[in-house]
């Protein structure tokens, strides 16, 4: 289930600043680097509604706490993931046994 070679990534969330004017401006801040995510991308006819209607995912993200252990993270639908140069919105995330010891995490890819 989650298997594979292991990935790192950084778990960003949007800040957002106010200018001298009253404008609104949105940069994104690294809250998290994680060095064994694992990474599976699905292919074109899996392509699963992750529990929304018409809300499609093209990779599954797993985050795994340690043996026995509960991941000690808060992961949402607000943040957003970065692997490399590449930006993934994260569309549902859902804790697989509802242990607390392996979320799953859907991400689209921002093209």
């Amino acid at each position: 289930m989650s298997t594979g070679p292991k990935t790192k990534i950084n778990l960003q969330t949007a800040i957002n600043t106010t200018d001298a004017f009253g404008g609104q401006s949105e940069s994104w801040a690294t809250v998290e680097t994680i060095s064994k995510a694992v990474l599976v991308a699905k292919k074109g006819d899996e392509r699963l509604v992750a529990g929304k209607d018409n809300v499609f995912s093209d990779f599954t993200l797993y985050l795994n706490g340690k043996k026995r252990n509960r991941v000690n993270r808060t992961v949402t639908e607000s943040q957003r993931i970065l692997i490399g140069t590449r930006t993934f919105d994260i569309v549902d995330v859902d804790d697989v046994l509802q242990m607390g010891q392996t979320l799953r995490v859907h991400l689209r890819e921002i093209k």
